[in-house]
C-alpha cells in the first residue's frame, strides 16, 4: 500500500513538473497582467502539491507504525498463547503425578510461574 502511494506521488510529481513547465512557456507569450495570474497559479499548485506529498508521507509513517506496533502485539499473543499450552501441560502432568506433599505442591507453582 505504502509503496503504491509512493509511486503515485513520482507519477503526480512527473504531471506537475510537465504542466510547470507548459506554464512556463506560456507565460512567454502572455500578457504582463495575465502572467501574474498564471504564475500565481502555478505557484498555487506546486504548494498544494507539496503539501499533499507531506500528508501523504505522515500517512505512510502513521501506517508503518501502527504495524509494527501489531506485529508487537501478534509476537506477544503468541508468545502468551505458548506460556500458556506450555502451563496446561504442566498442570495436567502435576494433576496425573498426584502430588503427595505440601512442599512438592509449592515447587510444581513455582514451576509455573511468569519468568
Amino acid at each position: 500500500m505504502v509503496y503504491a502511494q509512493l509511486a503515485d506521488m513520482a507519477v503526480g510529481e512527473d504531471k506537475l513538473n510537465a504542466a510547470v513547465e507548459l506554464g512556463d512557456k506560456v507565460l512567454a507569450g502572455t500578457a504582463a497582467p495575465s502572467r501574474e495570474t498564471v504564475r500565481h497559479q502555478l505557484a498555487g499548485a506546486r504548494q498544494k502539491w507539496n503539501r499533499l506529498c507531506e500528508d501523504v508521507t505522515e500517512h505512510c509513517r502513521r501506517c508503518r507504525e501502527h504495524a509494527d506496533a501489531v506485529n508487537a502485539l501478534t509476537k506477544s499473543l503468541a508468545q502468551l498463547n505458548a506460556w500458556l499450552d506450555e502451563s496446561q501441560g504442566r498442570l495436567s502432568d502435576a494433576e496425573k503425578r498426584a502430588v503427595e506433599t505440601q512442599d512438592d505442591r509449592k515447587y510444581q507453582l513455582k514451576t509455573l510461574q511468569v519468568s
